[in-house]
């Protein structure tokens, strides 16, 4: 926690790790695996299980780690450096936005577009799910 110098992202071959976070009060300190089973400094917040992973915060948005990671229990993890990361991210990124102009040149209101202006809409998509009878927009509500 605290750490500047995240270089990688973690997946959970075998295992699993807990996640602690410094008590909302304190200031986040550096610290070490050992410091973070002190509830007085910090707080069990979740555990990653085999399959899960962690450290994608500090390589995306090049800030301190916001947790502890202590294994649990014998563990094996893979690890991608974060070159690796972001290259994989960005080739996946631009997959998306090409799956995302395809479902724009079917909707007849964008068809005047051109294909770099329906690129920056399909940049611009935030994907959002919904399950069965969730309300989308509301009869009445502000725009």
């Amino acid at each position: 926690e605290g750490d500047l110098n995240a270089d990688y992202f973690y997946i959970v071959q075998d295992g699993s790790f807990e996640t602690f976070v410094s008590s909302e009060d304190q200031e986040p300190q550096p610290q070490s695996a050992e410091g973070a089973t002190n509830p007085s400094e910090s707080k069990h917040v979740s555990t990653v299980p085999k399959g899960g992973s962690f450290g994608e915060l500090a390589l995306l948005y090049l800030v301190p780690r916001v947790a502890t990671i202590k294994a649990k229990e014998k563990s094996v993890v893979w690890v991608i450096d974060r070159s690796n990361f972001k290259r994989i991210l960005m080739k996946v990124s631009d997959e998306k936005i090409n799956e995302y102009v395809k479902y724009l040149d079917r909707v007849e209101i964008l068809s005047a577009l051109l294909p770099d202006e329906k690129k920056a809409v399909a940049q611009a998509l935030v994907e959002m799910r919904f399950t069965k009878d969730d309300i989308v927009l509301q009869q009445g509500d502000s725009g």
